[in-house]
């Protein structure tokens, strides 16, 4: 451990910070964790996050809640050329190489958390850095391992998920269980604690109005073609029984090419007029939308990939106050009951997630009860304030030894 009293975190990320989606406010909210126990925390963006002219994070260093963050591409936008792109996203790895040898010469780094799920050039350069240097890495895991996909890219087949990692943080008991049962077959001594998804429970301080017709709200990125498909299917049965309903999608930028099939979609089911595609909504715009919606949508499907996940958006779904409409996969089955802190039912049905919808929006009362319970339990089980300590040992622990 370093010569200081505090301890030293390395965060490495590739997506936007602080300002940002899912990810962003994850990551955000477990440097909060660590923070407020008197860690010194530095964030490492190695990629550009931002495309003009939709910028959300403009400074390539700063402070934000005691956290440092710093862009080792020397920017957070998106170049125009493909060539000096090609050259930024080079240099972003060069520079954190570069930025991890100096904390270790300067006794600014006892850890590094490193989220990169999948095995990458990136990982295995950083991570072969770190053990040279002796620095245990610590990886996060929210998604399903790739190695178990159908078709694992060349260098997941080569190498373990928990290839060269100390300790890993887990968002799901599927992935806490899957694990602990690979650090037993690698017969290594790896760490893993779970950690749910996170809420702040203050994100919100007043609550919007719902929109004056009945309306319904999913964000999530064009790549979810099967969950919004879904949603589609479970909106015709919606729409028998309340023909004025409104499904708004959110979670993508205007010119993002693959949401191309979405359009497509709309044109070839004639419900362009009863969609609308707010694109991608900087986060207060965000969250006062999720306010504004009489339900929020979140399916899951009885798959690898969901069972593994738990979504962070769920909680930040819970504290504007409305219901979620969700699915009995996964985690959802520990921390929600039907009718009582969200609406749950079985998987891939879509007449049985429409009916659910319907319930919501014929039943105002009774969903904005449904509503208020959520709120209750985000802050009961997601306040990351309740994992701070945990999380704090948890490095501790890894570092100490």
């Amino acid at each position: 451990m370093s010569s200081t009293n505090s301890l030293n975190v390395v965060i490495i990320v590739r997506f936007g910070f602080p300002n940002g989606m899912a990810p962003t406010q994850r990551v955000r909210l477990l440097s909060r964790c660590l923070v407020e126990q008197g860690s010194k925390v530095t964030i490492l963006c190695t990629r550009v996050s931002e495309t003009p002219p939709f910028i959300e994070n403009y400074s390539s260093k700063g402070n934000v809640d005691g956290i440092n963050y710093e862009y080792t591409t020397g920017t957070p936008i998106r170049a125009d050329h493909f060539l000096l792109r090609r050259w930024v996203e080079f240099r972003g790895l060069l520079m954190c190489i570069w930025k991890i040898i100096e904390y270790r010469k300067l006794q600014k780094i006892d850890s590094i958390y490193l989220w990169a799920l999948d095995i990458s050039i990136t990982r295995i350069v950083i991570t072969v850095v770190a053990r040279l240097l002796n620095i245990p890495v610590i990886l996060e895991f929210n998604e399903r391992p790739q190695n178990l996909t159908k078709n694992p890219a060349f260098l997941t087949k080569l190498i373990p998920p928990l290839w060269g990692s100390s300790g890993v943080i887990a968002i799901s008991e599927f992935l806490f269980c899957w694990c602990k049962e690979a650090t037993k077959k690698g017969m290594r001594d790896i760490k893993v604690i779970k950690v749910p998804i996170l809420i702040d429970p203050i994100i919100t301080d007043r609550y919007e109005q719902l929109t004056s017709s009945p309306s319904v709200l999913f964000a999530g990125m064009p790549a979810y073609v099967e969950t919004i498909r879904f949603i589609f299917d479970a909106m015709d049965i919606v729409w028998q029984q309340v023909p004025d309903c409104v499904l708004f999608l959110t979670g993508w930028h205007p010119e993002n090419k693959s949401a191309g099939w979405i359009y497509a979609e709309l044109a070839r089911r004639s419900i362009s007029h009863r969609v609308k595609l707010l694109g991608y909504l900087p986060r207060a715009e965000l969250l006062r939308q999720y306010q504004c919606s009489w339900a929020l949508l979140i399916p899951l499907f009885q798959d690898l990939r969901s069972q593994a996940r738990f979504p962070t958006k769920i909680g930040e779904y819970l504290v504007s106050g409305r219901p979620i409409i969700t699915t009995q996969v996964g985690e959802i089955s520990e921390f929600f009951q039907d009718g009582i802190n969200a609406y749950v039912c079985e998987p891939d049905n879509p007449a049985i997630f429409g009916s659910k919808i319907v319930e919501v929006l014929t039943n105002p009362v009774q969903a904005k009860i449904v509503g208020q319970q959520g709120v209750i339990s985000a802050q009961k089980c997601f306040d990351y304030r309740l994992f701070s300590r945990d999380i704090y040992d948890f490095f501790l622990n890894i570092v100490g030894r």
